[in-house]
């Protein structure tokens, strides 16, 4: 199972090595022998997102694989995935068909600069 995970990474385009994935695997021995008998899902998944993977860009393809592998429910299918980013793009193209209780991208951003300004005055006051 772990090695079709390995396999299963490195066809995504994670650039995991085989020290990464061989501490990986001293980590599982390492728990199951001296922690607990059995390693949880969670467990599992942090520790093998913190053993390999190097990116924050390779998070997405990362969870991707570890739901396929393991078979988490609730992933983010790749299509949806899709169908999410293409609704995305849509509402930036258009924002006038938002329904009103919804906020402009562009007034959103403006928002998001005019807090950013105010905390960055904040914080250089208190030096």
């Amino acid at each position: 199972m772990f090695i079709q995970f390995f396999y299963r990474l490195k066809a995504e385009g994670i650039p995991v090595t085989t020290g990464e994935f061989l501490d990986f695997l001293k980590f599982i021995d390492y728990y199951t022998t001296h922690k607990k008998a059995w390693i949880g899902l969670n467990e599992l998944y942090r520790f093998s997102r913190a053993c390999m993977v190097k990116d924050i860009k390779y998070f997405d393809a990362f969870d991707l694989v570890f739901s396929e592998i393991f078979g988490e429910r609730g992933a983010l299918k790749p299509e949806l995935k899709q169908e999410l980013f293409n609704w995305l793009n849509e509402i930036f193209d258009n924002p006038n068909k938002l329904p009103p209780s919804l906020i402009p991208p562009d007034q959103l951003l403006e928002e998001l600069k005019k807090r950013t300004r105010r905390t960055k005055r904040r914080t250089s006051r208190r030096k």
